[in-house]
């Protein structure tokens, strides 16, 4: 009786040793550097050169403004130049004068104009940007995750958030490889494309002509 009670009780304590460590068992936790799976992702590179392509439309209509707007404000020196003339008579320079301000109002106008299309072009060009990503980043979670659940985690922290952790505990290298797979083979060898820079401003609406010679109306 004695050894039953015995290895009764030292079962019973086994038990409850084993109930107690799989409650306290820790949980398994992986690593994964988003952002390094972000840039070598070959959708990455792709999203940024159509990002350019639209960019390089943008520089283009804009130069195409610019050239209209200096052709104007050439326009508008010729009739400074013509006021500025002692042979003219006072209702000919009356006349240049009035010519002058219609062009500087006309020079102010494409200005606003050519400034709005670029806010518009920034704008939009960010959006899709952060659209893209977004797409992106969602698909790399994704397969990241799976990874994580196929090894046994039970949780997935991202680098940045961690102050410390083992290298053997990163996924990066297997996660990039994976959404690597669908890689076309005329993206092989194509490098990740360096962000794409906003469209440049055009010329201050400061720098719009204003009609200074005699006569002028203020």
């Amino acid at each position: 009786m004695k050894t039953s009670f015995k290895s009764i009780l030292a079962l019973a304590v086994f038990g409850a040793s084993t109930l107690v460590s799989q409650a306290q068992t820790a949980p398994k936790i992986l690593i994964i550097d988003l952002g390094k799976v972000f840039q070598g992702h070959y959708k990455t590179a792709q999203q940024q050169d159509a990002l350019q392509v639209v960019q390089q439309k943008v520089e283009a209509e804009l130069g195409n403004m610019n050239k209209a707007l200096n052709a104007l404000i050439e326009e508008y020196k010729g009739f400074e130049e013509q006021a500025k003339n002692p042979a003219i008579t006072a209702e000919a320079r009356a006349k240049v004068i009035a010519d002058a301000e219609k062009k500087g109002a006309e020079i102010q106008t494409k200005q606003n104009d050519a400034q709005n299309y670029l806010n518009n072009a920034r704008r939009q060009l960010a959006e899709q940007s952060q659209a893209a990503q977004n797409v992106l980043v969602e698909e790399i979670s994704k397969v990241a995750t799976e990874i994580a659940k196929q090894k046994g985690a039970t949780i997935l922290l991202n680098k940045p958030a961690a102050v410390y952790a083992d290298a053997s505990y990163d996924i990066s290298d297997e996660v990039l490889a994976a959404v690597n797979k669908g890689k076309p083979a005329t993206a092989a060898a194509t490098p990740a494309a360096k962000p794409a820079a906003a469209p440049a401003a055009p010329a201050s609406n400061d720098a719009a002509p204003t009609v200074s010679f005699p006569g002028a109306k203020k």
